[in-house]
Order: structure tokens, then sequence, then C-alpha cells
């Protein structure tokens, strides 16, 4: 049910926002998309595998402000102080929200559309520049994400065993 309703909205949101088609486009955006989905799936299962319910609650929204804080969508990684921007090679939806941008961006897009006479980003690639994103790394955080879904569901699997046991 995870990926159908995360495909379902793909499907919506793909669509309604202009998104040039082509199939390997649209389904590196649905591979990213499923991708954070599980990821944070299992996220809140390694949660609720530690903590009480009523903890759990409440520490789920807590641990997912960082990730977005050093995911680079606010604050670009190289903006952020030198002590603080290792943490953003931890958070998956760093991975994630490049994977997306050049998914979306990147692999020839035409010029995006614009009615202005002068439009600084009608150039996808000015675009990604401007996010900081000059280099396309796809790829690569197609595979971090994959090993970020596998060592979250190991860990989910021992946390697991670890409270039954706990609980005999």
């Amino acid at each position: 049910m995870q990926i159908t309703f995360t495909l379902l909205y793909l499907v919506i949101v793909y669509f309604m926002t202009s998104q040039p088609f082509s199939t390997y486009r649209f389904v590196m955006y649905c591979v990213m998309s499923a991708y954070v989905s599980l990821i944070s799936q299992t996220m809140g299962l390694i949660i609720g595998a530690i903590f009480k319910i009523q903890t759990a609650v409440f520490l789920g929204p807590v641990c997912s402000v960082p990730l977005l804080l050093f995911s680079g969508f606010f604050l670009s990684v190289d903006a952020m102080p030198k002590y603080l921007s290792w943490l953003s090679y931890l958070s998956f939806m760093k991975y994630t929200y490049e994977g997306t941008m050049f998914c979306i961006y990147s692999f020839d897009r035409d010029d995006l559309s614009c009615k202005d006479p002068y439009c600084h980003f009608k150039d996808p690639k000015k675009f990604l520049a401007q996010m900081d994103l000059n280099h396309n790394v796809f790829w690569s955080d197609f595979w971090i994400l994959l090993g970020f879904m596998f060592a979250f569901r190991l860990a989910c699997y021992f946390l697991l065993r670890w409270r039954l046991l706990m609980l005999r």
C-alpha cells in the first residue's frame, strides 16, 4: 500500500506541475520518491520499536527536522558551517533532494517556459547551479538511498527482535 499511494500521488503531482514526460525521467522520479517513502516508513518502525507509543508519536517528527535541515533544501551544504556540514551526509533527505532535482532538471531537459522577456532560470542548468547541484550524482544518490533502505530495514529487524526478547 505504501508504494501504491506514493505512486498515485506522484502521478498527480508530476503531471499537474507540467513536467516533461519521458519514461526514464518519470521512472527515476518515482524510484526516488518510493525510496524516501520506504526509508521514512522504516524510520517510523525503528522509532516505534525502540520507544513506547506515547513517546514515539512525538519523537518521530522531532527526528525528521534535522533530516530536513541538513538535506541542503533550506541551506546548501557549502553554506553550512564546516563543523555541521558533515551531518548532511547522514541525512537520507539530502540524497533524495539531489536525486529528485537531477531527474527533473537534468538529462538534457529543454528550457523551461517563461513568459517574461528575461528569465534567469529558463535554462535548467542555471537552476541546478543556483541550487549548488553542479554535477550529476543521480546514480550515486540512487545507490546510497538503497543502502540506507537496507541498513534501516536491517536495524529495524534487530531492534524488533531485541524488543521481543525484552518483553519475555
